[in-house]
Order: C-alpha cells, then sequence, then structure tokens
C-alpha cells in the first residue's frame, strides 16, 4: 500500500510570519508607506502654493494713464484708434 504524502515540508513552516512587512517584489511596506507619504506632502505642498493668493495684483507701468480715454504714451510712433457702435 501507498504511504499518505505529508504536505509539510521539512525546515521551518511557511507562512506568513517570514513574509511580515514585505511586498511580493520584495520591497518593504515600509519603504512603500515613506514613498506614498512623501507624495502626498508633495500633492499638498503643490496645491497650497498655487491656491495662496499673490501678495499683490499684477503691476503697471508708470506711463500708462488709467484715468483717461486713452492709454500709453501720447507720442508714440504706433498710435490705434478704436471706433465702436452700440446699436
Amino acid at each position: 500500500m501507498a504511504k499518505p504524502k505529508n504536505n509539510q515540508r521539512g525546515g521551518t513552516p511557511r507562512g506568513r510570519s517570514g513574509q511580515r512587512g514585505r511586498q511580493k517584489g520584495g520591497i518593504p511596506a515600509a519603504a512603500i508607506w515613506a514613498v506614498a507619504g512623501v507624495a502626498v506632502v508633495a500633492v499638498a505642498a503643490l496645491i497650497f502654493v498655487t491656491t495662496r493668493p499673490s501678495a499683490s495684483g499684477p503691476a503697471v507701468p508708470a506711463n500708462v494713464q488709467t484715468l483717461d480715454t486713452t492709454k500709453g504714451d501720447p507720442n508714440a510712433p504706433v498710435t490705434m484708434v478704436e471706433y465702436s457702435d452700440y446699436q
């Protein structure tokens, strides 16, 4: 008669205890968590920097006249006239 096969191999038992803290590729879980944490911090910093209001608005050149109907240097070599009809 044939002997029943023993599923237990010799040596230490194989199980989760030998693989604790490691993924299938052999990368430690702590390294994966560290990379994920750095990525989250980088994304949060990027969002913070891009949504922060600027200290001042756009700079207006000193030679632009903002209180008149014309803008720019009156002695400029090129002038542009704009006509509008609001009907």
